[in-house]
């Protein structure tokens, strides 16, 4: 019996062939007519974003400095660094001696200027500033002659300026023991309004500041140191002196002239006029010096240059006539006799290194300015 022949099958890959390519052929027909039917779109141009709506990029920035011309091209090397250090160095030193200079050059002015006036025997130095008598001294600089004659006898203008005490309350009357200086300001600094005379009756307030009391006198606030007001009205008193004062005084001018006079106070004028009759002998005088502070500075005080025995002389004259010539300190030989410690009598003052300084070669005569009898 004779089988049937078994039918051969092809390969796998002509069976894959047979069905892929068809396929293929079939996919890419239908491809190409998509391409070919499908609508056009328009090309667009891009542009590349603005940073911000305000305004396009530029090639500066308006809002940052140009530093351009700041910076170098290249770095410094370290010798010009080293130069520019040593430079500014120099620049600082430089500055720092001028200002020494000039700093040693006002000190030594200002020396030289207080030398002279120390060595003019300025009578500001003179009744305040004595040392030797140890507590005295710090009294006489503190309320001595000074407070009756107005510090060193300038007088400062400050009543526009400062208001004195509108709720003060009178606690009674008080009696002045000394001629004393009555003031617009409680200070010895303060404007010397009149000298009142000892015993002159005032009404106290009870409103004090430091050593004044305030006072009312020709219905006005004043000041008064308070060391010097008394409950209890003084008894009349002989004026302290060491001979017999004169009865007049010879008011015509004198032969060192008028000039000497120019700018002097009433008792200024009155000292020198009745110095050089008395003393005739006397041919030199100091007054007025204009770079001057103190008494002298303001007209308020007469040098008579005279020394030895004869200046002794002039010197107790002038202080027998004080109450008649408006004198409230001598000075002669480093002593001092003021109205203000008259019953001390002459007290000794510390060296000041010159003759002039220590007023050997003159006497000097401080005034109250326009309080002389005489």
């Amino acid at each position: 019996m004779v089988r049937p022949r078994r039918a051969v099958r092809p390969p796998m890959i002509v069976r894959i062939a047979r069905i892929g390519i068809p396929a293929m052929v079939a996919a890419a027909l239908a491809a190409g007519v998509a391409v070919a039917f499908w609508p056009k779109a328009e090309s667009v141009t891009a542009e590349p974003p603005l940073p911000s709506a305000a305004s396009p990029l530029t090639g500066t920035r308006e809002d940052r400095p140009d530093r351009s011309t700041d910076r170098p091209s290249t770095p410094p090397t370290r010798d010009q660094t080293a130069d520019k250090k040593a430079k500014e160095e120099a620049a600082k030193k430089a500055a720092a001696e001028k200002a020494a200079a000039e700093k040693a050059k006002k000190d030594a002015a200002k020396k030289k200027a207080e030398a002279q006036e120390k060595e003019s025997g300025d009578d500001s130095e003179g009744a305040g500033s004595q040392k030797s008598d140890g507590d005295d001294a710090k009294k006489e600089s503190d309320t001595g002659s000074e407070e009756k004659s107005g510090d060193s006898g300038s007088e400062k203008d400050a009543g526009d300026t400062y208001r004195a005490p509108t709720d003060w309350e009178v606690v009674g009357d008080r009696y002045v023991t000394t001629a004393l200086n009555l003031r617009v300001q409680p200070s010895s600094d303060g404007e010397i309004v009149k000298v009142l005379p000892e015993g002159e009756k005032v009404e106290a307030t009870s409103t004090k500041e430091g050593d004044y009391t305030l006072v009312i006198y020709s219905d006005d606030p004043r000041w008064l140191a308070t060391e010097y007001l008394s409950k209890t009205k003084p008894e009349p008193r002989e004026d302290d002196s060491d001979s017999s004062g004169s009865d007049e005084f010879s008011m015509e001018p004198c032969p060192s002239g008028s000039k000497m006079e120019e700018g002097l106070t009433e008792d200024g004028i009155r000292v020198h006029r009745a110095i050089c009759h008395q003393f005739p002998s006397v041919k030199d005088y100091g007054g007025v010096r204009s770079a001057a502070y103190g008494y002298h500075g303001s007209g308020r005080a007469v040098d008579a240059m005279v020394d030895g025995d004869l200046g002794w002389e002039v010197a107790r004259w002038v202080r027998a006539n004080a109450k008649k010539l408006g004198v409230m300190e001598v000075i002669h030989a480093q002593k001092i006799w003021t109205v203000q410690r008259s019953s001390e009598g002459w007290r000794s003052m510390e060296d000041r290194g010159s003759a002039t300084a220590n007023h050997y070669d003159h006497v000097h005569v401080s005034v109250y300015g326009s309080s002389g009898t005489g």
